[in-house]
């Protein structure tokens, strides 16, 4: 059974997700506490899977006024991983040009060009 399927939505990339839509390469899923919300799109095939974008909006606390767009790898905590197989950046560094800016133990982040 796919994570929470009985509640009728799929989680793909997190398991913080509010509400998931998917077709058979990316999710995307919207993430909503009372500090922030996130929107979160990622890949779920291929040889890339468990990387994405995310943009944070509505994080007063976190002391963001704007909000970006920033590329990730997940490497777990997530229905599809990153392959295990590739280092981290494979994407988000060597694909899309981003810079390393932090890691979570679970995600790498990246700054966009």
């Amino acid at each position: 059974m796919e994570p929470y399927a009985e509640y009728g939505w799929l989680l793909k990339v997190t398991s913080y997700a509010k509400d998931t839509k998917s077709n058979e390469q990316w999710a995307l899923e919207i993430e909503k506490t009372s500090g922030y919300i996130i929107l979160r799109i990622g890949r779920i095939t291929g040889k890339y899977q468990g990387a994405g974008f995310y943009v944070v909006f509505e994080a007063p606390t976190l002391g963001l006024v704007s909000p970006e767009i920033t590329c990730f790898e997940r490497k777990a905590n997530a229905e599809y991983l990153f392959d295990e197989n590739l280092a981290p950046g494979a994407y988000c560094e060597q694909i899309i040009h981003g810079t390393f800016s932090g890691q979570d133990g679970i995600t790498w982040a990246y700054n966009l060009p």
